[in-house]
């Protein structure tokens, strides 16, 4: 999702101060668990409270807003940085320090339904998807043969 600094400011503003965000997404690097258009809430989180395959929002080192799944954090001298990755992306985003990070996923709303990010599916996806990094080749082709189609 591209957003100016300022746009990014008060998305963040916003979660400091209410505690969550209400966002719809934009593009396809989270197929299958959120789809183009979904709503998606973000909630404040503290560095302890992340783990590995929670979704996170970050500011980008392109200064674009992002929501990806967090795989792990590396070192890299005194500080620790994120490296995150979109489910049908094929490569992980830039190590993003944890300054940039804004919120964590709450839960999903689609026209069908809401699911939280605790649910058993979006689980089982962000495990699959953060032990099995070549999964997202697969999701990316599909993504592709879809476009065709249609």
């Amino acid at each position: 999702m591209q957003a100016d600094l300022e746009a990014i400011r008060m998305v963040k503003h916003r979660v400091d101060h209410r505690g969550y965000i209400d966002l719809p997404s934009s593009g396809q690097s989270m197929y299958p668990l959120i789809r183009q258009g979904d709503l998606c809430r973000f909630v404040r989180c503290e560095r302890q409270e992340l783990a590995p395959g929670d979704i996170i929002l970050f500011r980008s080192r392109e200064g674009r807003l992002v929501g990806h799944r967090y795989l792990y954090t590396s070192r890299q001298g005194e500080e620790s940085w994120l490296v995150c990755k979109g489910d049908s992306n094929v490569r992980h985003d830039a190590p993003i320090p944890y300054r940039e990070v804004i919120g964590k996923l709450l839960w999903i709303k689609s026209a069908r339904r809401m699911t939280l990010s605790t649910h058993y599916r979006a689980r089982l996806l962000g495990r699959t998807f953060t032990r099995f990094p070549g999964c997202s080749r697969y999701v990316a082709l599909y993504l592709r043969w879809k476009a065709k189609i249609l």
